[in-house]
């Protein structure tokens, strides 16, 4: 007699992502397991930046608070020629006067570790690196290199750009000829970058890492394709990337596998010639390398493609996984939270894991919610990367217009439609619309009875009222 499958969702991947993804479903009350590929929590990386669009759900959570006490507000962005002249700048305060919050920057790493403190430990499994996955009418097994197998009802693939769910996934419908073509082609680097955040550096010597609020720092390397950029966080602490351009190259399944690791040991920080670029702070590039503990830093390459088949069956795709982004506008942690959200919303609304038609259903919705987003959103990371880092004399046309002749009009136009999509966890009450441009329409969920706003006072007190909302409008896109 065999064992009815366990009404669990496993999710690939203990990055934001995933661990958003848990922290929801523990509140939402359904059964979960975080399988991890590493040893260790890893989170590698700099600086990360999160915008109105994912205020609300840590308001909901009721960890706002936590999040702005590891976190700086953005003030603005300032791009710099190789003779120091500033040639651009952003005021990124317009996103607060429209959603009603503040662009925040923090250390990835306290963001993770922020996350990670609110998931249960014993559902969070390490040294789980998925080989492979199996799935059935009734349920879904991964398989794990050291011989694990954990079978649930659902699986996310939460596990990255170089997702090894998605790989098994995509061999399976690619051998019943049901993936879409565009899905085989591999996906191509652009840039190489190499990513580190300073200990707490003194005020005397670096008083721009003590001020109140972040800036970005962008710098424009002279006749080549580098880009460097700084950035003050919480703690007096400086993050620090170097990127350049490289032509697109495309690696196949082995390769991809192998730069998928955000890779301490290929950097020698000794050998490069970029040691000696200068800032706007009085330091050079190298000062701050060498203010960098050995594990705090990176090299990586960077990739974009935004995959067309996100779901099959029992399993389904966020993040990386399922559309990734070039780093130049910061959102690619800020979209796959998103992603956890609808997702969650998706799974709550399921009423029997045991129903497959239900499940696709839902997943399909969530495709459709997040698919035109995340379309949007590669095209803004392209065309910042244009205006912080192109080279050609497209990239420096466009970098002239964005920055110094664009009409103000249409930057407020664009800081309205970036902060439209709000999305709010449908099973937690809800948060009351802020600033000036109100958040596309929250779906409401069928099963979460006495859906209530929670709405703050002057004195900052929380009261709750009865709320209809209407569906959500998932064909508008962010820009």
């Amino acid at each position: 007699m065999s064992t009815p499958p366990p009404q669990r969702v496993l999710i690939a991947g203990a990055g934001l992502g995933g661990l958003l993804l848990a922290i929801l479903l523990e509140r939402a009350g359904i059964e979960y397991h975080v399988y991890e590929k590493h040893d260790e929590f890893r989170a590698l990386g700099s600086v990360t930046s999160l915008s109105a669009n994912i205020m609300p759900v840590f308001d909901q959570l009721g960890l706002l608070k936590e999040l702005q006490q590891i976190s700086l507000v953005m003030s603005e962005i300032n791009v710099y020629n190789h003779k120091m002249t500033r040639v651009g700048h952003i005021n990124v305060h317009i996103q607060k006067e429209k959603s009603g919050y503040d662009v925040l920057m923090m250390w990835r790493k306290d963001l993770h570790q922020l996350l990670v403190n609110h998931v249960p430990k014993e559902k969070i499994s390490l040294s789980q690196k998925i080989v492979s996955i199996e799935q059935t009418k009734s349920d879904v097994t991964i398989v794990c290199a050291g011989g694990q197998r954990h079978r649930g009802a659902l699986l996310v693939g939460a596990d990255g750009a170089y997702s090894a769910v998605r790989k098994s996934m995509y061999d399976t419908l690619a051998k019943a000829n049901k993936l879409d073509p565009d899905d085989l082609i591999p996906m191509k680097a652009t840039h190489i970058a190499i990513l580190g955040a300073t200990e707490s550096v003194e005020h005397s010597q670096y008083p721009w890492a003590h001020e109140e609020k972040s800036s970005m720092e962008c710098y424009l390397g002279e006749s080549s394709k580098h880009t460097w950029r700084l950035f003050n966080i919480k703690g007096a602490k400086i993050c620090w990337s170097i990127s350049f351009q490289i032509d697109p190259t495309a690696f196949d399944d082995k390769e991809m596998d192998q730069l998928a690791e955000w890779d301490r040991q290929s950097f020698n920080p000794d050998s490069e010639k970029w040691r000696d670029f200068a800032t706007k702070i009085g330091c050079t590039m190298a000062d701050l390398i060498n203010l960098t503990p050995t594990d705090s830093i990176a090299k990586v390459m960077f990739e974009e493609k935004l995959f067309e088949t996100w779901h099959h069956g029992r399993v389904v795709l966020l993040g990386d996984a399922c559309h990734k982004m070039l780093p130049s506008a910061g959102r690619g942690a800020l979209n796959a939270m998103l992603d956890s959200v609808v997702v969650a919303n998706a799974i709550y609304e399921m009423t029997s894991f045991s129903n497959l038609d239900q499940i696709q259903k839902g997943f399909r919705g969530y495709y459709l919610e997040r698919y035109p987003h995340a379309a949007s959103e590669i095209s803004s990371s392209k065309q910042m990367a244009r205006v912080t880092s192109g080279d050609t004399w497209l990239d420096k046309l466009t970098r002239r217009y964005v920055l110094n002749l664009m009409p103000k009009w249409i930057h407020r136009k664009n800081a309205e439609d970036a902060v439209r999509f709000r999305p709010q966890a449908s099973f937690l009450p809800q948060v009351g619309s802020k600033g000036s441009e109100p958040a596309l329409p929250q779906k409401i969920s069928k099963k979460y009875k006495g859906l209530r706003m929670v709405t703050k006072s002057s004195d900052d007190s929380q009261n709750e009222k009865i709320v209809k909302l209407a569906p959500v409008v998932p064909e508008v896109a962010v820009v």
